[in-house]
C-alpha cells in the first residue's frame, strides 16, 4: 500500500455544495480535469514514473507513488464539481468551443531519475499556474477555495520533489 499522507496536507478540502448549473465553469474545470496539463496526466505520469524507478530507487518511487495517489484524489474532486455544475467529467477538454479528447501523448515520460523529478517538478509549477488562473476566471467563492486548496498540494509536492533532487 503507498502512502499518500505526506504528500497531501492536513488542511481539509472545502467542498462546495451550492453549485448550479454552470457549463462555463465547468468547462474551465475540465481542463484541469482532463486537459494536457491535467490532474488525470499527472495521475498517469506519476504512475509511470513509480513503475520506472521502483526496482533501482524505492524511496524516490515511495515519493512518486505517493504524489500519485494525491493526484488521483484531486481529479476525484474536480469530476465531482464538474458533475455538479453540468457537465459529465470526461476525459475531454475544451479548447475555446471545440472539444478534445485527453490523450496519452499528453504523458512525458523522463528515462533518468533526474529527468524524472524535473519533468514532475516543472508539472505541478504549470499545475499551480493553471489553478490560479481557474480561480481568477471562476468568481465562485466555493470553488475557488477547493482551488486554492489543492495548490496547497501541490505545493508540498515540489518541496518534497526539490528534496528529492537534492539527495541526487
Amino acid at each position: 500500500m503507498i502512502d499518500a499522507s505526506p504528500y497531501r496536507s492536513p488542511l481539509p478540502y472545502p467542498i462546495p455544495r451550492e453549485l448550479g448549473r454552470n457549463i462555463r465553469f465547468a468547462r474551465i474545470l475540465q481542463s484541469l480535469y482532463s486537459g494536457p496539463d491535467s490532474e488525470l496526466t499527472a495521475v498517469h505520469e506519476y504512475a509511470y514514473h513509480r513503475i520506472f524507478t521502483t526496482a533501482e530507487h524505492p524511496e524516490p518511487a515511495g515519493v512518486l507513488g505517493g504524489i500519485s495517489m494525491v493526484e488521483m484524489h484531486h481529479l476525484g474532486l474536480l469530476g465531482d464539481c464538474i458533475l455538479r455544475l453540468g457537465l459529465h467529467p470526461t476525459y475531454s477538454f475544451y479548447q475555446g468551443t471545440r472539444r478534445a479528447r485527453w490523450s496519452p501523448a499528453f504523458v512525458r515520460y523522463g528515462r533518468t531519475l533526474k529527468a524524472i523529478i524535473d519533468l514532475s517538478i516543472k508539472g505541478e509549477q504549470t499545475a499551480i499556474e493553471s489553478y490560479y488562473a481557474a480561480a481568477h476566471r471562476i468568481p465562485d467563492r466555493e470553488i475557488g477555495a477547493l482551488l486554492r486548496r489543492i495548490i496547497v498540494d501541490e505545493e508540498l509536492h515540489i518541496r518534497a520533489l526539490t528534496d528529492l533532487r537534492k539527495k541526487l
